[in-house]
């Protein structure tokens, strides 16, 4: 998905064209800009225009039986109890089962969302679960997300899911690409069940992205020996981590503008490795609720603007002067969320850089004050950025 430039940002933040008037008249029309965008941040124009939500359509939960859900809920179960005999197994015993066709993986039927070609997709392990999900590797690194139980929600969560990942797509956030399937427990079964698969989390490793999951440790794949900073003493000063959060810094933004959850279990955290270094990206998933509903944001359409190469470097005086008078009455609500998703998002990184699974020392939150002290206004100007240039 393409997004607004930078230098489309400071245009249309302003409000000025590509070329204006050159001489007097353009110093008078760039400072006219910046004094209409400080009163309008001043009085909260950009912060109280609201975020509009939709809810997300599904079949009702009466197209999918509940036998249905049995049938596939006892063959993960069983493809579980097979994965925790071969961990608890000699080889020699393992191979001697094998030979019985004892530890055989368990298949599943899967077929698009349109109803395309029924496809048989043997369960090779069972990746993770929690409170209404399973997560099941299956061929080409794939993954599928299914029901740990029978409930009328699923049917929602897996909609509410989807659509969430397609939002993230739209507004340039990375998270898991999820496509919707059906889900039978036999070839020649009449019956499903929803579900989504996306790329495995090991799968995803070959396109360097390699995910920091807290709530599952075993699904991290940033482990081991990998590390952003040779020493923690390289952690501790703020400018060194510059490179690292650049793109965090717009993800942050766009989180805080667009009203999404800065904790919780849909904040997760990529590092990504690309020409330019790792990065530290924000990574969304898991954002529905067992008994509640979760809204998906609708993006707005944006201005688009050019800004001339010569003027940028005011525009950007401007822009500080501007921000400096108006986030005065709208930086609490602003930072609060700001600060607590960037203290998610370090905290998440700090604990493979010390090597520590469930608790960090306390110098750690040291440098995350310091981060947050050093980059919370920078993305604060972000937020604005982004307000600024939608269209009302």
């Amino acid at each position: 998905m393409s997004t607004v430039s930078n230098t489309q940002n400071i245009s249309s933040f302003y409000g000025v064209p590509a070329n204006p008037l050159g001489g007097k008249a353009s110093v008078v029309a760039l400072a006219l800009g910046a004094l209409a965008v400080g009163v309008a941040l001043l009085y909260g124009r950009g912060n109280n225009q609201p975020i509009q939500y939709r809810e997300a359509t599904y079949d009702p939960p009466n197209n999918y039986p509940f036998e249905t859900y049995q049938q596939v809920e006892e063959k993960v179960n069983k493809t579980n109890e097979i994965e925790l005999t071969r961990m608890r197994s000699s080889p020699e015993k393992i191979k001697e089962m094998e030979e019985q066709n004892l530890l055989s993986p368990l298949s599943l039927y899967i077929e698009d969302e349109h109803g395309n070609t029924r496809k048989q997709e043997p369960m090779e392990r069972l990746l993770g679960n929690g409170g209404c999900k399973s997560a099941i590797q299956l061929s080409e690194g794939k993954a599928l997300l299914i029901p740990t139980k029978d409930t009328v929600a699923w049917p929602r969560i897996v909609e509410e899911e989807v659509q969430m990942s397609k939002f993230l797509q739209q507004i340039g956030l990375l998270g898991v690409q999820l496509q919707k399937v059906k889900v039978f427990p036999e070839k020649d079964s009449e019956h499903c069940i929803p579900a989504y698969v996306t790329d495995s989390f090991d799968h995803l490793k070959e396109k360097n992205i390699y995910i920091i999951d807290i709530k599952n440790s075993k699904s991290s794949t940033w482990v081991g020996d990998n590390k952003l900073f040779n020493s923690i003493a390289d952690a501790e000063h703020p400018e060194n981590w510059k490179p690292f959060i650049d793109l965090l810094i717009k993800d942050i933004a766009k989180l805080v503008h667009y009203q999404l959850p800065v904790r919780g279990d849909s904040f997760n955290v990529a590092i990504v490795g690309g020409q330019d270094g790792y990065k530290i990206r924000y990574f969304g998933f898991d954002y529905t609720k067992l008994f509640e509903k979760t809204l998906i944001p609708i993006v707005k359409e944006r201005k688009s603007s050019q800004v001339d190469q010569g003027n940028q470097k005011q525009l950007l005086t401007k822009i500080n002067r501007a921000l400096s008078n108006a986030i005065k009455g709208t930086e609490k609500q602003f930072l609060t969320n700001i600060k607590q998703a960037l203290k998610n998002a370090i905290e998440q990184v700090l604990f493979p850089e010390y090597q520590e699974r469930w608790v960090l020392p306390r110098e750690a939150y040291g440098i995350i004050d310091r981060l947050n002290d050093t980059y919370a206004r920078e993305i604060l100007k972000e937020v604005y950025v982004l307000q600024e240039a939608e269209v009302e």
